[in-house]
């Protein structure tokens, strides 16, 4: 075997060593590339949900303002015209859902901790 012999054996090693590393890499890209797309509908469902939530809410607040009329114009004293009242009530609501879900909700300082 000569030298050039030697040599050539080397280059062809050394690029069938670079195809199979190449070949690696563009499946472990492919592979990532699935991921994130997964990762990217998941964080689309999220927030689609996102939106409906902030819908449901506004649908909610306006309710709530024209109840809030209706009971001025029914029922001028009644404790539920109070802020402080509905302050109050509205809190408790969120730390009954928060306690569902695994939070405790300090109505005193507005804070959410997971328990």
């Amino acid at each position: 075997m000569s030298t050039l012999d030697y040599l050539r054996g080397r280059q062809v090693g050394a690029a069938d060593s670079a195809a199979g590393a190449s070949h690696r890499a563009k499946a472990v890209a492919g592979e990532w590339r699935t991921y994130s797309e997964g990762l990217q509908a998941r964080l689309d469902k999220v927030s689609e949900g996102q939106i409906f939530a902030s819908a449901q809410l506004s649908g909610a607040t306006a309710l709530a303002k024209a109840l809030e009329e209706e009971l001025r114009r029914v029922a001028p004293n009644s404790p539920l015209l109070n802020p402080q009242v509905r302050d109050q009530i509205q809190k408790q609501g969120m730390a009954a859902t928060l306690a569902k879900n695994g939070y405790d909700y300090d109505m005193a300082t507005n804070r959410v901790s997971k328990r």
